[in-house]
């Protein structure tokens, strides 16, 4: 069974617009239509969660086993692909490809799902291609890339447990994080809660003194006063005993 992942469902999608590429065997208004039609069709990408039974027999630190577990996964949605069209993604990391025409839509929309343990930020290559319905198939029409994000192995550990907001602990994450940016984070929390109790410190220091000014004002006076008194008595002493 694939390793599974409890996360809460998030949708991160990208409208990735088209770059036309020129097909030589069609006739110039077919070509335009088709183009037309190209410019509609839309490759994007979220991220969901979905139950599927239970098939681990180990039990969870609680001593329970849940019949159902959750795990994520990226579903590619393709949108208004047309009879006159085609679609071939290929997937850089795994090397799978597949091919899509109108026919597989439900409703105008193709889903195709991607396991997200299979991909480390994968570069999500498609292109379009006239279909057999069109004088000229198998031109290519559109070609471009999407990047499909990974899952981030330090999504709620160490400091991101309170550094929700650093893109070291986004959930997913584009570009892959290297041990040395988690690091580098790590050791800037560090020194930043190093600061603030330095900080408090003397904050705490300053409030002290402020709170406490007057007394440790007349408290150094009484010791002043105390001492040239002291001083005033033995001085008169020593004087008594020169007379004498």
């Amino acid at each position: 069974m694939k390793k599974k992942k409890l996360v809460v469902i998030g949708i991160i999608a990208g409208l990735i617009s088209m770059q036309n590429v020129s097909a030589s065997n069609c006739e110039s208004t077919e070509l335009s239509m088709i183009n037309q039609e190209a410019t509609k069709v839309k490759v994007a990408y979220e991220i969901k969660t979905k139950s599927v039974p239970n098939n681990n027999p180990e039990l969870s630190d609680t001593g329970e086993r849940p019949e159902t577990v959750e795990y994520s996964f990226i579903n590619v949605k393709i949108t208004n692909l047309t009879g006159n069209l085609y679609i071939k993604l290929f997937n850089s990391t795994t090397g799978e490809s597949k091919l899509f025409s109108s026919s597989d839509a439900t409703d105008g929309v193709i889903n195709y799902e991607i396991d997200d343990d299979s991909i480390h930020v994968a570069n999500l290559d498609y292109k379009l291609y006239t279909s057999s319905q069109t004088k000229c198939a198998n031109e290519e029409i559109v070609a471009n890339t999407i990047k499909l994000p990974a899952y981030n192995i330090y999504y709620q550990t160490g400091p991101c447990i309170t550094e929700t907001d650093a893109p070291e602990c986004q959930m997913y994450v584009t570009e892959e994080i290297t041990a040395d940016q988690f690091q580098k984070l790590a050791e800037k929390v560090e020194k930043r809660k190093a600061d603030d109790i330095n900080q408090k410190d003397k904050d705490e220091d300053k409030s002290f003194f402020e709170k406490n000014k007057m007394a440790l004002i007349i408290g150094g006076s009484v010791i002043i006063v105390s001492g040239v008194v002291t001083t005033g008595v033995v001085i008169k002493k020593r004087r008594s005993r020169l007379i004498w």
